[in-house]
C-alpha cells in the first residue's frame, strides 16, 4: 500500500514547496484521524499563534521494554529544506507503517528556527550577530523552546539534523542519555 501523505509531501518538495507550512499540511490532516500522531504548537515569547513552533509527537504501540523517548529537530538555521522534508518523510513513515514506531515516542520539530525560515534567510540578522549566546539564557524563540522542551520530558535520545548551507548536505548529531 502506498503512503499518500509521504507522496504529498514528497510532490510539494519536488514542486518546490519548502515553506513549513506546505509541507506539514499533509501531516496536520493526517494527524486528525490518527490515534498515534498529534500535531502541536510550541508557543514563543510573543504568544501569537503565528509564530508558534509546529511540532509532531508520533506514540508508537507499547513493547515488552520500556518505550524509548526520542526528539528530532531539524530546520535550526532557517532557511534549511532537507532537514525539514527528511523529518516530515519520517513522521509519515512512522505512523504508515506503526512496526517502525514500536516503543518508540517521538517528538519532531521539523522547522525549528521558524523565524528565519519564513524570513528565507541563513538566521537572522540578531542570531548570526557576534557575542551571542547560542543556548543557555538565550532570548531566541527556537531556542527558548527546545530549552523548555528539554526540561519538560526525559529524552533518551535527542537528535539534530542540521543542514550545511555550502555542502548540500545534512548532517546528523545525536546525543544519549548518560543512563542510556
Amino acid at each position: 500500500m502506498h503512503n499518500t501523505t509521504d507522496l504529498l509531501i514528497a510532490a510539494q518538495f519536488a514542486a518546490g514547496q519548502t515553506d513549513i507550512d506546505g509541507l506539514i499540511a499533509p501531516l496536520s490532516e493526517l494527524a486528525q484521524d490518527s490515534s498515534s500522531l498529534i500535531v502541536g504548537y510550541a508557543p514563543t515569547a510573543s504568544r501569537a499563534r503565528e509564530d508558534a513552533i509546529p511540532y509532531f509527537h508520533v506514540c508508537g504501540a507499547s513493547a515488552a521494554l520500556p518505550s524509548v523517548h526520542a526528539l528530532i529537530v531539524g530546520g535550526w538555521f532557517g532557511n534549511e529544506i532537507r532537514s525539514p522534508y527528511a523529518i516530515a518523510r519520517l513522521i509519515a513513515a512512522m505512523e504508515q507503517r506503526s512496526s517502525l514506531a514500536t516503543g518508540l515516542e517521538v517528538t519532531a520539530f521539523p522547522v525549528a528556527n521558524l523565524k528565519a525560515h519564513r524570513s528565507g534567510t541563513y538566521l537572522t540578522e540578531g542570531q548570526t550577530a557576534a557575542g551571542v549566546r547560542c543556548w543557555e539564557g538565550s532570548s531566541y524563540d527556537h531556542v527558548q523552546v527546545l530549552e523548555k522542551e528539554l526540561l519538560r520530558y526525559p529524552y533518551d535520545l535527542v537528535v539534530f539534523l542540521r543542514e550545511n548551507p555550502r555542502a548540500l548536505e545534512t548532517d546528523a548529531e545525536a546525543w544519549l542519555a548518560e543512563e542510556s
